[in-house]
C-alpha cells in the first residue's frame, strides 16, 4: 500500500484527502470537489465523484452524517466504496493524530455549512448517548450575515446579477475564513471602491447571539450527562475565533480544537481506509468495531442528512440570506493538564482565566 483516500460528503461540497504512507513523515494531498448538480441518481453522482477523486487508491472510504446516529463505528460497501460515519471517523482521527487519548465519553460540537451538531459518545463503544442538531449557527449563515452586512454598508443598493452574487458569495466565504487567521481582511466585490476591509470583531458581532445559541446547546448537553470527559470543536466553523472563546468560556469540560477541523472527517476516512487495506477481508485487524449489512445500505443513505439536496443562499434585492439559518430547534430546550494535546489552533488565542 502506497496511498490510502478518504473523503466526507457535507453541505458544502466533499472534501478528500490523499494519504501517501511510503513517505517520513506520511504526506497527503487535499482535495475538494463541488457536489454533483442534481440528478434523478445523485448518491451515483456523489460516488462517481470520489472514485473520480481517489483515482487509482484502493478501497476509498467515504464518511457520512446521519441525522439520527445511535453508534459511532460501523462500515458498509455500497457502489465500490466503503462507508463509515461521520462520527466514526473524526474520533478515529483524533486518536490518530494523539488529540483524543484517554477520554472515555466525549462530546463532539459539529460546526458545519449547514448548521451545528453535537453529540455526546462513548469512545470504546461508539455508542451514541445523545445527538442534537440546530441550524441556528451555520456557515453558510455567517456568509449570509456578511454578504447583507457588505452590500447594506458598502454596496450600490441594487440587486446583484447572479453571476456576480455567486462571485461575491465565494469571495465573502474565503474572507470569512481568513479572519480565523487575521484581525482584518480586504475583500473584494461589487462595493464602492471595489474592495472592503472587515475586522474580525464585525463578524464576531453578526453572529455573536448565534454562536452563544449553539453553545448553551452544548453546555445544556454536557450538564445533562456528567460522564463527559471533554469536548471537542470540529468541522469547518471551529475555526471560528469566537466560536472557539466561546466554548472555552462556557463549558465546564476541557476543550480541544484539531488543526484544519474542516478535514477531520476526512482524515479519519483516509485512516479507516488505511486499516480496511492492511486488514483486508480475511482479517478482524482492519475492521470497524460492528459491521453494518448491505442490505441496510439504501435506508442508511435515505437518513445521511446531506444526500437530501444543498443548502441554497436565497437572496432577494441583492441581500443574502441562509434557508432556515435563523430558526431554533426545539432541541435546544433540552483544560487537562496534557502539554502534548494542542488545544488551541490560533497562535494570537489566549484562553480566559
Amino acid at each position: 500500500m502506497t496511498a490510502v483516500f478518504g473523503a466526507s460528503l457535507g453541505v458544502s461540497g466533499i472534501h478528500g484527502l490523499s494519504v501517501e504512507s511510503t513517505s517520513t513523515p506520511p504526506t497527503s494531498t487535499e482535495m475538494f470537489a463541488d457536489l454533483p448538480a442534481a440528478s434523478q441518481n445523485y448518491w451515483k453522482a456523489v460516488t462517481a465523484t470520489v472514485k473520480d477523486m481517489a483515482g487509482q487508491t484502493p478501497s476509498p472510504v467515504l464518511a457520512l452524517r446521519d441525522k439520527n446516529p445511535t453508534e459511532a463505528y460501523g462500515v458498509e460497501y455500497v457502489d465500490g466504496l466503503a462507508l463509515v460515519s461521520d462520527l466514526g471517523a473524526q474520533i478515529g482521527a483524533l486518536q490518530e493524530t494523539g488529540l483524543l487519548v484517554d477520554e472515555k465519553t466525549v462530546a463532539l460540537f459539529d460546526v458545519g455549512a449547514g448548521g451545528v451538531t453535537v453529540s455526546i459518545v462513548d469512545v470504546a463503544s461508539g455508542h451514541v448517548h445523545v445527538s442534537r442538531r440546530t441550524t441556528v449557527l451555520s456557515g453558510d449563515a455567517c456568509d449570509a450575515a456578511l454578504v447583507r452586512f457588505l452590500l447594506e454598508r458598502y454596496g450600490f443598493g441594487r440587486p446583484l446579477a447572479p453571476d456576480v452574487q455567486e462571485t461575491f458569495v465565494e469571495s465573502v466565504c474565503a474572507g470569512k475564513e481568513r479572519l480565523s487567521r487575521f484581525s482584518a481582511v480586504d475583500i473584494d466585490g461589487p462595493l464602492s471602491g471595489g474592495a472592503a476591509r472587515v475586522h474580525r470583531r464585525e463578524l464576531d458581532d453578526l453572529i455573536r447571539d448565534d454562536v452563544y445559541d449553539a453553545v448553551t446547546l452544548a453546555e445544556a448537553m454536557i450538564a445533562a450527562n456528567a460522564r463527559v470527559d471533554a469536548l471537542f470543536a470540529v468541522g469547518g466553523g471551529a475555526g471560528m475565533q469566537i466560536v472557539r472563546q466561546s466554548l472555552f468560556d462556557a463549558v465546564s469540560v476541557p476543550v480541544f480544537v484539531p488543526v484544519d477541523p474542516q478535514l477531520l472527517a476526512a482524515r479519519g476516512a483516509a485512516g479507516a481506509a488505511g486499516r480496511l487495506v492492511v486488514g483486508g477481508s480475511g482479517t478482524s485487524a482492519g475492521r470497524p468495531r460492528h459491521s453494518d449489512s448491505s442490505s441496510r445500505h439504501r435506508g442508511r443513505l435515505k437518513k445521511s442528512r446531506y444526500l437530501g439536496g444543498v443548502v441554497a443562499l436565497v437572496v432577494a434585492g441583492g441581500v443574502a440570506a441562509s434557508a432556515g439559518a435563523v430558526s431554533r430547534d426545539a432541541d435546544q430546550a433540552g483544560g487537562d493538564g496534557n502539554p502534548s494535546r494542542a488545544v488551541f489552533t490560533s497562535p494570537t488565542h489566549v484562553p480566559a482565566g
